[in-house]
């Protein structure tokens, strides 16, 4: 019979804590991103047993992949990370991906979906708590403040979040679904672009807390899913570089599909 409860102990404890303090997270934001309560998390971070239901809020706080040192990780085949391609029926794995990039890429994709559109709905929830046209850098705490281009911030409101998280689904169906023997870019918009950058990013968090090297493969990865681009995603994220208005990469476009993206293209698409 499976355990009820994950054992704590000291070092799982300040493993918590660690990783916490390391986030920037008070004690207070971590619990609520849990779904416990303050004291609750003071407990775990004191060494105490973790109920298996509060597991899956504790790694999306911490933004994990599984518990470290600890009997989730030991006793849960599912939740380790060599052995995350058995799940070959979860919603996100992609037999195209291991076929054509081998299995720590669709591991990495399938995962990433997985905290990606967990902390979408997160956002969702808390954007739709407060008044029409709040944006995420208003939030006390989010999951996708300082991971999206600071130059539209205030743009990243309800109606941007729910879209992205469309626009993530659609990136997936179409990453599961894909059938065919050659390399292509699977990303159609500056968006989906984006949406296939954040999930891979969040894909290694979980790699590197199961102890995997699977992050020294993400760039070639997501050069060739973008259709061998490497100037996009730099462009959005230069502190040194203004994105004009008219360009492709402008926030007002990101959506647009379009066959090819480029960092220096601003014509209109044909």
């Amino acid at each position: 019979m499976t355990p009820k409860v994950v054992s704590g102990g000291p070092e799982f404890g300040s493993s918590l804590r660690r990783r916490r303090e390391a986030l920037g997270l008070t004690i207070e934001e971590a619990a609520r991103a849990a779904g416990v309560g303050s004291e609750t998390w003071r407990r775990y971070e004191a060494g105490s047993s973790v109920r298996r239901d509060k597991v899956r809020g504790i790694c999306v706080a911490l933004r994990w992949g599984s518990l470290p040192e600890s009997s989730e990780s030991a006793g849960d085949s599912d939740g380790r990370w060599e052995d995350f391609p058995k799940v070959k029926f979860d919603d996100s794995y992609s037999a195209w991906l291991e076929r054509e990039f081998g299995e720590n890429c669709a591991r990495a994709f399938a995962s990433g979906c997985d905290i990606f559109r967990d902390q979408l709905s997160d956002e969702l929830s808390r954007l739709g708590k407060q008044p029409r046209g709040t944006h995420l850098g208003e939030l006390d705490v989010s999951w996708l403040e300082g991971s999206l281009p600071a130059q539209w911030l205030p743009r990243y409101d309800y109606d941007f979040v729910f879209r992205l998280h469309s626009t993530v689904e659609q990136l997936r169906q179409r990453v599961v679904r894909a059938e065919g023997d050659g390399r292509e870019g699977v990303t159609r918009s500056v968006a989906e672009g984006l949406a296939l950058h954040l999930i891979l990013e969040r894909g290694m968090v979980s790699a590197e807390a199961a102890g995997s090297s699977a992050a020294e493969d993400r760039d070639e990865w997501e050069y060739e899913l973008n259709g061998e681009d490497d100037e996009v995603i730099p462009a959005l994220f230069s502190k040194s570089s203004y994105v004009e208005h008219g360009s492709q990469l402008h926030f007002d476009r990101w959506f647009e599909v379009v066959d090819y993206v480029s960092a220096d293209d601003t014509d209109e698409p044909a």
